[in-house]
């Protein structure tokens, strides 16, 4: 038996799918900022937007990957996973999927969390509470590489559309106040 590898998940996947992954947290980014231009200077970019091997712990590596915060206090109001396949599209027949350690990762986090899945022909959403009640329902499948992969199947009658989830994301921007007070304008 070999050695644990801890970048093992890195060399097996890295130079074919990180870049998708960068653009499609680009693509995401972007559309927020578009939509709700008071975002500009609100997203934090998570480890995916980095094209370098970053090291982190196990239990940190599925972080979110946009993080929005209200400029006047710092305080999160959302954290957002984008996930997603370019092979298939979700359907009442084909569930989404999404990894047992972003699920157990986003259950850590006191604000509100999101996974914004990125298909084929189609982008839909879901929040945490959903794929929790989905936890167990665990699926081992071979995609690449003879490797076995784990995926928790949430129904994609579970998810919302994307327009929907930009409502949801609308409720969120409505907490940042439209005017930020720094010392220079609050003194003049």
């Amino acid at each position: 038996m070999s050695d644990y590898n801890p970048e093992f998940w890195k060399n097996a996947q890295y130079s074919t799918l990180w870049k998708k992954h960068f653009d499609n947290c680009n693509m995401l980014k972007n559309k927020l900022i578009e939509k709700f231009p008071k975002l500009k200077d609100s997203i934090k970019e998570g480890h995916a937007f980095s094209d370098q091997w970053l090291r982190f712990k196990p239990e940190d590596k599925s972080g979110a990957d946009l993080i929005i915060s209200n400029p006047a206090d710092y305080n999160v109001l959302v954290r957002v996973d984008i996930t997603g396949s370019h092979k298939i599209d979700p359907s009442i027949k084909c569930p989404i999927w999404v990894r047992p350690d972003k699920i157990d990762q986003a259950k850590k986090q006191k604000e509100p969390y999101w996974f914004y899945c990125v298909y084929k022909s189609k982008i839909c959403a879901v929040d945490v509470e959903t794929a929790l009640k989905y936890r167990d329902k665990v699926k081992t499948v071979i995609i690449k590489k003879d490797i076995p992969e784990h995926y928790v199947e949430i129904p994609y009658n579970e998810s919302i559309s994307e327009e929907k989830f930009f409502q949801k994301i609308s409720e969120y921007v409505d907490k940042i106040p439209s005017k930020i007070y720094t010392k220079q304008t609050y003194f003049k």
